[in-house]
């Protein structure tokens, strides 16, 4: 009897204990290791444009500054793991001083999504609206 009394008491445990066991959601899936940002990414700017330009890193309206690009010259920027997640928009901006109006210029990429092992290459040419974005 005692026995009995033993395992039903053992089943009704595992009973309670799976019931109570947090489920994955339906949506839920699991992080693929390859979607995970180890290390940082690299951006390369290749800068056709005359003047010096200081180059930004804009995700959802924060925006960090990487440094400086000289002009007619080529720089690559090591952008922090911490501003990608899979999935998420990223956009850059360069601002500088325009030699013939004295007055500021900017331009702005157009939003990329990255994923981990990709690298970016960031062609700024002397008419700054005609510079592209491109993810490799």
């Amino acid at each position: 009897m005692r026995r009995w009394l033993w395992l039903g008491t053992m089943v009704a445990t595992v009973a309670v204990a799976g019931g109570c066991a947090p489920r994955k959601a339906a949506g839920d899936q699991a992080l693929d290791p390859g979607s995970v940002f180890t290390a940082d990414v690299p951006l390369v700017v290749e800068s056709r444009f005359y003047g010096d330009l200081v180059i930004f890193v804009n995700r959802g309206g924060l925006r960090t500054r990487l440094g400086m690009a000289n002009g007619n010259g080529k720089r690559t920027f090591m952008v922090p793991k911490q501003n990608f997640e899979i999935g998420t928009p990223i956009a850059f901006e360069a601002e500088g001083l325009s030699a013939l109006t004295g007055g500021r210029v900017s331009v702005r990429s157009p939003a990329v999504v990255v994923r981990p092992g990709q690298r970016l290459v960031w062609t700024l040419e002397t008419s700054l609206d005609r510079s592209f974005l491109a993810v490799q």
